[in-house]
C-alpha cells in the first residue's frame, strides 16, 4: 500500500486547516470582545482592581481607579510598582500589611486595611482584598484583588466612636451626680425628717401621759399614732438606706448584699438562694457601691417585672475577676429595641446595669427565654485584694 499523498488529500488537509483557523479567529475575536467589554466595565468601576505577578513582582493589569488610588491624579501606570506602594504605606501599617500578605500566600486569600499616602501628603484609608492563584505545581503565581477607598467610612466610624466616648463620659458623670444627689437626699431624710418624726413620737408620748385614765379611746388613738410614726420612721430608714447604702462603709459589701437580699425576700415574698464568696476586700469603696447598685437594680427589676417565684444568686471569685450571676424563674423578656414596652421594662434597667459594669471595667451578658426566666451574668475584673475561696450558701423566703 502506498503512503504517497495525492493532490486531493493535500486539498482536504488545507481545507481543514483553513476551517480551524477561521474557527480560532472567531474565538479570538469573541475573547477580545469579552476582554474589551470587561475592560470597559473595569474602567467604570470606582474600586480599583489589579493582577499582580508573584514571580516577577510586577502588576500585569489594573484599571484607571487603581492608578488614581495608588498613584496620583493623571498619573501613568508605570508609576505603580510593589515598591512604590510599600513605601507610601503609613509606617504604623507597613509591617502589618507585610505580615498579612505573607500569610495570605499560604491561605490563598487575604484582606487588610491601611493608610496610603497621596501625592499631596495626606493619607487615605484603603481596603484591599485579594485571592491567590496557583500554578500547576501549586505554587503562588498571581494575585488578583480589589482596592476600595474607605476614608469616609473610617472618618464616620471615628466620629461615632468619639460620640460614644462622649456619651459614656456623660453617662458616667450623670451616674456620679446621681449618686451624690441620692446621698444628699438620704442625709436630709435621716437628719431632718428622721429627727422630726422622733420629736413627733415623743410629743405623742407626752400627750398620751397627760390624758386622764377615763380617756381610753384617746389613749388608743395616741398608741395607734405612735405605731404609725414608727412605721414611717422605718420606711424613712429603708429609703435612706436604698438611696445611700452607708452599710457598705460600716459592714462591708458582703454583709450589705446579704442584708439587701434578705430585705428583698421579705418584701417580695420570693424564695432567694444565694451562694457567695467574700469579695469585699477586692474592690474600692466606689467600686463596692457600684456593685451594690447593680444588685439593687437587678432585684428591683425582678420584683417589678419578672413575676418570678424563685431567685438564684451566685458570686464567685475567679483568678482575675469576680463572676456574678442573678437568675429568676419569671416570665423572661425579649430585648427588642423596637418594642416600646420591652424598652421601658427591660431596657432602662439593663442600661443602668450595663453602664455601671462598664465603669467597673467589666461586662454583662443577658440570657432570657420568654416563659422560662432570665439570667444576668456579670464579669468584673479585680483591681487588687486578697483571695478567699470559701463559699457561703444560704436562702431567704
Amino acid at each position: 500500500m502506498s503512503n504517497t499523498l495525492t493532490y486531493d488529500d493535500l486539498g482536504q488537509i488545507l481545507s481543514n486547516l483553513q476551517s480551524k483557523l477561521a474557527d480560532y479567529r472567531k474565538k479570538e475575536a469573541n475573547a477580545l470582545a469579552i476582554f474589551n467589554e470587561f475592560k470597559q466595565v473595569a474602567e467604570r468601576l470606582q474600586s480599583g482592581i489589579y493582577r499582580y505577578d508573584v514571580k516577577t513582582h510586577r502588576f500585569h493589569f489594573f484599571n484607571r481607579s487603581i492608578i488614581e488610588l495608588l498613584g496620583s491624579k493623571g498619573a501613568d501606570a508605570s508609576e505603580i510598582t510593589s515598591k512604590s506602594v510599600l513605601l507610601r504605606l503609613h509606617p504604623d501599617d507597613r509591617e502589618r500589611v507585610r505580615r498579612e500578605a505573607k500569610e495570605a500566600l499560604e491561605r490563598g486569600i487575604g484582606e487588610v486595611e491601611y493608610r496610603f499616602k497621596k501625592s499631596d501628603g495626606t493619607y487615605r484609608w484603603l481596603y484591599d482584598r485579594w485571592v491567590v492563584l496557583r500554578d500547576l505545581g501549586n505554587q503562588p503565581r498571581y494575585i488578583e484583588g480589589i482596592v476600595m477607598d474607605t476614608t469616609r467610612r473610617k472618618v464616620a466610624e471615628e466620629k461615632l466612636k468619639e460620640s460614644e466616648r462622649n456619651l459614656r463620659s456623660l453617662s458616667s458623670h450623670l451616674l456620679d451626680a446621681q449618686e451624690k444627689k441620692w446621698r444628699r437626699i438620704a442625709l436630709e431624710l435621716h437628719d431632718e425628717l428622721g429627727q422630726n418624726l422622733t420629736v413627733l413620737k415623743l410629743q405623742l408620748r407626752s400627750i398620751q401621759k397627760t390624758l386622764p385614765p377615763d380617756q381610753s379611746h384617746l389613749q388608743g388613738k395616741c398608741e395607734g399614732a405612735n405605731r404609725y410614726v414608727d412605721q414611717i420612721i422605718e420606711n424613712v430608714r429603708r429609703i435612706s438606706q436604698e438611696l445611700c447604702p452607708t452599710c457598705i462603709e460600716d459592714l462591708g459589701l458582703d454583709e450589705s448584699i446579704a442584708m439587701l437580699v434578705e430585705d428583698f425576700a421579705l418584701h417580695s415574698k420570693l424564695i432567694v438562694s444565694i451562694e457567695t464568696q467574700k469579695i469585699d476586700s477586692l474592690f474600692t469603696l466606689q467600686q463596692r457601691t457600684m456593685i451594690y447598685r447593680i444588685f439593687q437594680e437587678a432585684l428591683n427589676n425582678i420584683q417589678k417585672h419578672a413575676l418570678a417565684r424563685k431567685v438564684w444568686i451566685k458570686i464567685e471569685r475567679k483568678k482575675k475577676a469576680v463572676d456574678i450571676q442573678i437568675a429568676d424563674d419569671g416570665k423572661g423578656f425579649v430585648r427588642d429595641r423596637n418594642a416600646e414596652e420591652n424598652v421601658v421594662k427591660a431596657g432602662l434597667g439593663l442600661t443602668a446595669m450595663e453602664e455601671r459594669a462598664r465603669m467597673l471595667g467589666g461586662t454583662i451578658e443577658v440570657f432570657s427565654i420568654v416563659g422560662i426566666g432570665c439570667r444576668l451574668a456579670f464579669n468584673i475584673p479585680i483591681t487588687a485584694g486578697e483571695r478567699n475561696d470559701e463559699f457561703l450558701s444560704y436562702s431567704f423566703g
